[in-house]
């Protein structure tokens, strides 16, 4: 796995605002800009499609000839989920799952995630959670539900064969779960949110492991440079900061 990897990447349509620099091309592009030479890639489109897999065959379009790894998201709640995730496992090759709970409106305890959960145990494939995907006062035409701590906390343990990555939490938000980072050996966050502190690598690694932390952007509906430039000047050791931008990424996507 290369020296830089984003586990947090996107591309395709954000129905509320107009991408000036997204797609495959405006994604590599700022990749190449901060050093990032592969990443964990899914589509924005699977949030919004009635038919979710013709996303994915966009998706798998794109990324052939890349060093990506594709995502696939999914909506649990649909029938013929775990269907869909075994044909992309074959059609696609795919390497992990995305859920959003909060913009298909369930929570992490709802009976569709035990489902979830016995397709990703016999793939052998990892949880990406979407916490957030934009800030909620930008959220005008509609309004995705807040995930609770509480269920944060308990998904771990309803599936303790998976490892799962939490995308899109604020610094104290990872601080306030800092026992269930540490505790859970499954769990992990990434740091595209870690915006909220003047110094919010710092502050998370004062309570959470550099072992659990991921870089991602959240690019293009983040900027990726923000996150980047406060982990190259954070005042942690070298072998953390390796950790972050790629080593823990190989340890979670690797089977």
């Amino acid at each position: 796995m290369s020296e830089r990897f984003d586990c947090n990447g996107f591309i395709g349509e954000w129905p509320f605002r107009r991408f000036y620099h997204g797609g495959m091309e405006g994604l590599q592009k700022v990749w190449e800009q901060a050093g990032i030479t592969a990443g964990a890639v899914s589509t924005l489109n699977s949030v919004f499609y009635n038919g979710p897999m013709e996303a994915e065959e966009l998706l798998a379009e794109t990324l052939k000839g890349t060093s990506c790894l594709h995502i696939m998201g999914v909506n649990p709640t649909l029938p013929a989920t775990a269907l869909s995730i075994d044909e992309a496992v074959e059609r696609f090759g795919i390497r992990g799952v995305r859920i959003y709970p909060g913009y298909h409106g369930y929570r992490l305890d709802d009976p569709c995630i035990e489902g979830l959960y016995k397709v990703l145990k016999k793939h052998d494939l990892p949880l990406i959670v979407s916490v957030r995907l934009e800030d909620l006062r930008v959220n005008y035409l509609m309004t995705p539900r807040i995930l609770t701590e509480e269920e944060l906390k308990a998904l771990p343990e309803r599936m303790p064969d998976v490892k799962i990555l939490y995308t899109a939490m604020q610094a104290y938000e990872v601080t306030g779960m800092a026992e269930t980072f540490r505790e859970k050996e499954n769990l992990f966050v990434e740091c595209s949110w870690f915006k909220s502190a003047v110094h919010p690598f710092e502050e998370v690694m004062e309570n959470v492991p550099a072992e659990k932390i991921l870089y991602g952007s959240g690019y293009p509906l983040n900027c990726l440079q923000s996150t980047m430039t406060a982990l190259e000047h954070a005042a942690i050791s070298k072998e953390d900061k390796a950790m972050i931008l790629s080593g823990n990424a190989a340890r979670f996507f690797l089977k």
